[in-house]
């Protein structure tokens, strides 16, 4: 492929988005810090905010989640809801700012739904 048609795809799937994609990070989820329960990808955007929809994978099924995003606490990288168009089915996400020893984000799903396990822990790369 030359050079001119790779700028001119660069450029045009720069304008499909508006902003290109300066970090992912990938989410796994598991049951009781053993089985992988699911994986959820987030593209974060030049201005720092989250691509929506975002992927996720659960029992071997991509599916593709709109996200909103809330106001950040002390020590969260990100907080938000996946599901948000889905009013009482929302489960709450926040990934944490301070990375452990092996450059992982910590990370939690919380279902207020259910009626236990209501967390699920996680972690980002």
């Amino acid at each position: 492929m030359n050079k001119s048609k790779i700028i001119f795809l660069s450029v045009f799937f720069f304008s499909l988005t508006g902003q290109a994609v300066v970090r992912k990070l990938t989410c796994v989820h598991t049951v009781m810090d053993l089985a992988p329960f699911c994986t959820v990808t987030l593209k974060e955007l030049e201005d720092g905010s989250l691509e929506s929809p975002v992927q996720v994978e659960h029992q071997g099924q991509l599916h593709a989640s709109v996200i909103e995003e809330t106001e950040l606490q002390t020590g969260e990288l990100y907080h938000l809801f996946l599901d948000s168009d889905k009013p009482g089915q929302e489960i709450e996400m926040i990934v944490r700012n301070a990375v452990n020893d092996k450059g992982e984000y910590p990370a939690v799903l919380i279902n207020h739904e259910a009626p236990f396990a209501k967390e699920m822990k996680g972690i980002c790369k």
